[in-house]
């Protein structure tokens, strides 16, 4: 009983997988979702120019008509609207979180707030 209480004990605080990879990421690690954003919101551009525009050049040439009569979009498909939408919610709700994850750099707390969310407060560790 002994050795497995042992075996068990050693395996709890031998470093996890997941410290091993915050170890590695280095103290600006937590940036790294700041850049899939990023990625994430040119992904989109293309996307939405991709689908939008021979959309809206169907209907009509001059761009213009889209401005001085709005009820032409609703001629757009569905396909080309949800991806300009999607990309348009990317410049909305996303700005907090890139504040908040430059404020974080340029003070030195990243890391700190990283472990906080990877690993749990001090308390609830055990």
């Amino acid at each position: 009983m002994e050795n497995i209480y042992e075996q068990m004990q050693a395996i709890s605080e031998a470093p996890s997988q997941a410290d091993t990879i915050l170890t590695n990421l280095g103290p600006t690690g937590f940036l790294t979702p700041v850049l899939v954003l990023i990625l994430w919101t040119l992904v989109m551009l293309v996307l939405m120019l991709k689908r939008r525009i021979p959309a809206m050049n169907a209907i009509d040439k001059n761009p213009q008509k889209f401005i001085e009569n709005p009820t032409l979009m609703d001629q757009v498909p569905d396909s080309a609207k949800w991806a300009a939408d999607n990309y348009n919610h990317l410049h909305e709700q996303p700005v907090i979180f890139y504040a908040l994850m430059a404020y974080l750099a340029l003070t030195g707390q990243g890391d700190n707030v990283y472990m906080y969310f990877w690993r749990g407060p001090m308390w609830a560790r055990g």
